[in-house]
């Protein structure tokens, strides 16, 4: 939501009321004039989408210095049964067998991205792990590119694109049935698909650029590594060699996603609307 003015508690004489001004997406500066944006002047408290941009905004508006709080989104908690995932998974995509380790992207098929760092990773991985393959979920203008950059790498029948996935079905399955799910995105301002993932029980692999260096943080059931191709071949091989540490990563990114459950978030959430409206200016942090 962008430049989304919100009048918190207001009565008909005008008394105690907030304002507040959530904004989700990374601003940029001078874009459409957003140092004199009037609802910022007005707001006693900036809610970023995470951590990360919180940062990003303080590098380019001094306004946000005032009072600056993080409050990041929310995710459901499924429960981690990856055979019978796999099982529902592979009758709708007949490519996938059952037997082979899946390495898996969910999200959209944009440049930003990152993916086609993902393919090239992915062909060093099945140096370790032959039998390995890609799973690509998700649509967008990238598409086109990574399948000729996966025919050009001779990946045709290690790579499947899944395309679009139901939110409340295929996808949840296409999460569980991950042996391990991989992201590089150098642009996320919060990184959700993360925790989406550790919530259905998915061993992650990633870097932690921008908003995911919030959610990205030891024990919270991922393997955080550079953006190298070697590096992260190696991240994303010991996972699928170590079923031992594919079940530690799972188990301890559920409980880590269950403090970002929907619930958890709406609190924080209310927390902050009570701050702003009982000690308007106050430059508090929940965090």
């Amino acid at each position: 939501v962008r430049n989304k003015d919100s009048r918190l508690g207001e009565r008909p004489d005008g008394r105690g009321r907030g304002r507040c001004v959530i904004r989700m997406e990374r601003p940029e500066r001078g874009q459409d004039g957003l140092e004199d944006d009037p609802a910022i002047d007005a707001a006693e408290q900036w809610i970023a989408g995470s951590f990360g941009m919180r940062h990003e905004a303080k590098n380019i508006a001094a306004f946000v210095e005032d009072a600056s709080d993080a409050v990041d989104g929310a995710v459901r908690i499924g429960g981690i049964n990856r055979s019978a995932a796999r099982i529902d998974i592979a009758q709708e995509h007949a490519v996938l067998p059952l037997e082979r380790p899946l390495v898996t992207y969910i999200g959209r098929v944009a440049h930003e991205k990152n993916i086609d760092f993902l393919v090239h990773t992915f062909r060093k991985v099945r140096e370790s792990v032959p039998g390995a393959l890609l799973v690509i979920a998700g649509e967008g203008p990238a598409r086109a590119p990574l399948r000729q950059l996966v025919v050009s790498l001779g990946l045709e029948r290690d790579v499947h694109f899944a395309g679009y996935l139901d939110r409340d079905t295929a996808l949840l399955d296409c999460y569980a049935a991950a042996n391990v799910f991989v992201f590089a995105s150098r642009t996320e301002t919060q990184g959700l698909v993360l925790l989406e993932a550790m919530a259905q029980g998915a061993p992650v692999v990633s870097t932690a650029e921008l908003g995911t260096r919030s959610i990205l943080t030891p024990g919270c059931g991922a393997l955080i590594v550079e953006e190298r191709t070697d590096t992260f071949a190696a991240a994303v091989t010991r996972v699928l060699q170590d079923r031992s540490l594919q079940t530690e990563l799972a188990e301890h990114g559920r409980t880590y996603a269950r403090t970002w459950s929907s619930a958890a978030m709406a609190r924080r959430l209310a927390e902050l609307y009570g701050i702003v409206r009982v000690s308007p200016r106050a430059a508090r942090a929940i965090a």
